[in-house]
């Protein structure tokens, strides 16, 4: 037994650290808070809309006229930011800041207003939102919109490789839609449209989410994202739903700065249940897609 003691004293002197080593090494980190800063590069925007509403002067027109915005009103597929910062018409401002937890993460969503514009000769009758342009009239439009939100995952496998994560989103789309004669001044816009919600000009259109994130990877250092969600309503008249689609490979060559190259699918269809005297009505089926760039930054 004394031949064995030297041995076993060696070895409880040297467990100790080696646990702490494999600690160490074991140790992945769960918990932030941050900032992530985004340019969301020229998402295609397509749109099929029918908007009625009140004439000016109080008569009621809700007559109105389903069309596609680029082929008949000849609307770009280049964004405008109207926030401080434009990417030359390139590309839109998007915030997120977060906290993640190893059970719970937060993040919220800020897309910042941007517009397609678009000028056209019309080749037939439009009705937009109360007022009627006539075949041949040189119109001016204006599609302007703006996204906020939040996210809530439910973390129920978090490791070093892999991480998967119901969410429960509440969000919001915001929307500000123009036409314009542009040699008589004739407008029509959203403003006529009396809806539940609005912010200034934009008319707000609240959305639930439920979806769910997956992450793979060696996540200290590369992190590859795939998010689904999606949402119905009926609330308030207004009936619908949206897709979200997001993907996205997230680099940190130091633990609290990472660059993610991504892209992202966004669907809406929406409509109002009810056409009355008193208030107009719409109907859309809208869709982006385009990649972003960002930075992130975690404390």
């Amino acid at each position: 037994m004394t031949r064995w003691l030297p041995l076993l004293l060696a070895l409880l002197l040297l467990s100790p650290a080696a646990y702490a080593d494999d600690e160490g090494d074991d140790e992945f980190e769960t918990g932030w808070i941050g900032l992530r800063v985004g340019a969301w590069f020229q998402p295609t925007f397509n749109m099929d809309v029918q908007v009625t509403g009140r004439a000016l002067g109080g008569l009621t027109n809700l007559v109105g006229t389903e069309f596609d915005v680029e082929r008949d009103l000849g609307v770009e597929e280049n964004p405008r930011s109207t926030a401080l910062i434009d990417f030359d018409e390139s590309a839109v401002l998007e915030l997120n800041p977060f906290v993640e937890t190893r059970w719970v993460s937060v993040y919220g969503w800020l897309v910042t207003p941007f517009e397609y514009r678009g000028e056209t000769q019309l080749t037939r009758t439009l009705n937009f939102a109360g007022q009627s342009f006539s075949a041949s009239t040189t119109v001016d439009s204006k599609f302007r919109q703006a996204f906020f939100g939040t996210d809530v995952t439910i973390n129920i496998f978090n490791n070093r490789f892999f991480r998967i994560s119901p969410l429960v989103g509440a969000r919001a789309l915001l929307v500000d839609w123009e036409i314009r004669d542009s040699l008589s001044g004739l407008k029509a816009d959203t403003t006529d449209i009396k809806g539940a919600l609005r912010l200034g000009d934009f008319q707000v259109l609240p959305y639930p989410e439920l979806g769910v994130a997956v992450h793979a990877g060696y996540r200290d250092y590369v992190d590859v994202r795939l998010l689904i969600a999606g949402s119905y309503v009926d609330y308030f008249g207004f009936e619908g739903g949206s897709y979200r689609v997001e993907a996205s490979v997230t680099a940190y060559p130091i633990p609290w700065v990472g660059i993610q190259l991504g892209a992202r699918y966004l669907e809406f269809d929406f409509s109002s249940q009810s056409n009355n005297s008193r208030n107009g009505a719409f109907d859309f089926d809208l869709e982006y897609l385009g990649a972003n760039l960002s930075l992130i930054v975690r404390l």
